[in-house]
């Protein structure tokens, strides 16, 4: 059981003796009759006496509980800042890294709720149903002006400006159905959204 004094123990554990002081007067450390500190005592005692986060750090660290013990104190017998302790910023880091995530999964919902946001799903379906309308319309317009154009009386037929005129309303006729189809797909999505 080595005993020393305040002085010798500050020296033993790396921090000022004012330091080891203001753990005395707090009664983190006892002094012996003569005035003397028991340094076995007093390490199990700091050590005893650290953050559970920080004692867990050490042992990862293969840091022993006098290397965390002095990380528990500064010249002043004060906690260090963070900087001084990487053990406890690990955590805090890891902290504010998962409440930032919160906050922007939280912000999303919230545009989303407020209709600034699409269901990426919804999105690609309206696009696919879009395309496979395009495809058809393209599809049906050569039969229809084929057979528009059949019936047409033979003077009419072989007038262009009749002709493009006659493609012109086909086109609008296979457009207003596709608006049609896109907008009724569109409301039918947001009714579903809103229930």
């Amino acid at each position: 059981m080595p005993l020393m004094n305040q002085a010798e123990y500050a020296e033993h554990r790396g921090v000022s003796r004012q330091a080891i002081n203001k753990l005395v007067k707090a009664g983190k450390l006892e002094l012996t009759a003569d005035g003397k500190i028991d340094a076995e005592a007093a390490d199990r005692v700091l050590a005893g006496g650290l953050d559970p986060g920080r004692q867990f750090a050490a042992s990862l660290q293969g840091g022993g509980a006098r290397a965390s013990a002095s990380d528990e104190l500064d010249d002043e017998g004060d906690a260090p800042p963070a900087a001084a302790a990487p053990q406890s910023s690990d955590f805090s880091r890891v902290r504010t890294v998962r409440e930032a995530a919160l906050a922007g999964q939280a912000q999303l919902e919230l545009q989303k709720m407020r209709g600034a946001l699409l269901d990426r799903k919804e999105v690609e379906d309206a696009f696919s149903w879009l395309q496979q309308a395009l495809t058809e319309g393209l599809a049906q317009r050569t039969e229809l002006l084929a057979a528009r154009i059949a019936s047409m009386p033979a003077h009419e037929s072989a007038d262009p400006m009749m002709l493009a005129r006659v493609i012109r309303e086909e086109d609008a006729k296979i457009l207003r159905r596709m608006a049609d189809g896109f907008a009724e797909a569109a409301s039918t999505s947001a009714g579903s959204a809103a229930a």
